[in-house]
């Protein structure tokens, strides 16, 4: 088992990350035995339209995703069946994954493997586990150790910037909501060793920022030149930045709003940055004919330009022009008119709160 935290946590956990996850140690030869499988991807670059944009092949995971994605589709059957309108999808609370009796997240075993450490931020509890199917390198989880929701609140956020800030740039948190392709109805946040391709397109200037929004150092923007609409959020000050960033995702159910989302962030230069995609509801792309078994429902990654796909066939027929996973990322996003609609019920609230 790896060596568990002391108080001198922001020393430790990087050490304890490595630890995890070293291929030489005897750790992570443990580790590795529990892991579904082993997160050996093929990559290749798909250019257009001036866009960075890549596909990931990930044939491991085709199987979890076939039976996750099942187990969704007899969810959402049972809530038609029953005009299951009692609640947004944003703000669903907490219970069992589709198909399931009970949350394998309520009851974590300490003496597994998979379980790197307890880890206390600020004054809550939460656990990290090692993601035994992963879909990117170092991909493990902070889980919160009481049965709360798979929503990103205040609390959740600015404890969230607190370990990014911990591990450094190298690594990317991925929130992903309920109907977004969330699996797991209680709050988790993934972490991987990565980035999704949007980052390096807003590093090239391939694609622009546009402010909307500012209070002290931090700043709301719309991303200008990307397939799907999303928000830019950025500060140093994350209790100041959890604050402004809580206030959109509150936007998304405002009213008749009621729009699921992902969430992904990194740490950079001393400062958070942050973009968040707002969703139409619709998790997984029908564009690719004849591949219908090949991907899984969109997430963060694949709305950041990382598409990921399961099968080896779909992944050879994906052309060098990118125009597929463009238009497959296209199908995901809001209207002109709901985002500009989500702006100004934004600054309604923000007004009122800063």
């Amino acid at each position: 088992m790896p060596t568990k935290l002391t108080t001198d946590l922001p020393n430790n956990l990087p050490h304890l990350i490595n630890d995890t996850f070293d291929d030489t140690g005897e750790t992570s030869q443990s580790v590795r035995k529990r892991m579904a499988y082993q997160f050996n991807p093929d990559r290749k670059e798909v250019p257009f339209d001036g866009l960075w944009l890549e596909v990931v092949l990930n044939h491991a995971r085709l199987n979890y995703v076939r039976s996750t994605m099942e187990m969704a589709r007899q969810t959402r059957q049972a809530e038609l069946d029953l005009g299951a309108g009692w609640t947004k999808r944003s703000v669903r609370p907490h219970m069992p994954p589709p198909g399931r009796d009970a949350c394998q997240f309520c009851n974590l075993q300490h003496e597994s493997p998979l379980f790197i450490t307890q880890l206390p931020l600020r004054d809550k509890d939460y656990g990290l586990i090692v993601n035994p199917r992963p879909w990117g390198h170092r991909n493990f989880m902070l889980v919160a150790k009481d049965p709360e929701p798979q929503t990103m609140n205040r609390e959740n956020l600015r404890n969230s910037f607190e370990l990014i800030k911990l591990l450094g740039s190298e690594y990317e948190a991925i929130f992903t909501g309920i109907h977004a392709g969330a699996s797991v109805y209680h709050f988790h946040l993934q972490i991987h060793r990565g980035s999704a391709a949007i980052w390096k397109n807003l590093a090239e200037k391939n694609i622009h920022l546009t402010p909307f929004f500012s209070v002290g150092d931090a700043t709301a923007s719309w991303v200008e030149g990307w397939p799907i609409h999303v928000f830019a959020f950025e500060g140093s000050d994350t209790e100041l930045l959890a604050d402004v960033v809580s206030c959109m995702i509150e936007s998304f159910a405002e009213g008749d709003n009621d729009f699921p989302y992902n969430i992904g962030f990194r740490y950079q230069d001393g400062t958070i940055r942050l973009l968040l995609f707002p969703r139409t509801g619709e998790e997984r792309p029908d564009c690719m004919t004849g591949y219908p078994d090949s991907w899984g429902r969109f997430g963060f990654l694949d709305l950041g330009g990382s598409v990921i796909l399961l099968t080896p066939e779909a992944y050879e027929a994906v052309g060098e022009t990118g125009r597929e996973i463009y238009d497959a990322m296209v199908l995901m996003s809001i209207s002109h008119s709901e985002r500009m609609k989500l702006i100004s019920d934004f600054q309604t609230l923000a007004r009122a709160r800063f």
